[in-house]
């Protein structure tokens, strides 16, 4: 997953990883843990991020399944 990716866009949003994990419905360690890459997001978190940090659908795939990704552009 891509982090620092994740974390440029909750500054760009001017917001904080306290919010987004409150709209998330987490803890800010949880999320914190995720963004360290000790955890994993589940399909709902990422979700609920990529909709709380607008970023877009074709990007999503790319930020939290890169191994995948990467196979697809194979195809292109």
């Amino acid at each position: 997953m891509n982090y620092n990716f994740i974390r440029g866009q909750i500054a760009e949003k001017r917001t904080s990883q306290r919010k987004v994990a409150e709209e998330m419905g987490i803890s800010e360690q949880s999320l914190n843990r995720k963004l360290n890459g000790k955890r994993v997001f589940t399909v709902d978190e990422a979700t609920k991020i990529c909709n709380i940090l607008d970023i877009p659908l074709n990007r999503r795939a790319e930020l939290f399944l890169p191994q995948l990704s990467k196979k697809m552009q194979q195809f292109d």
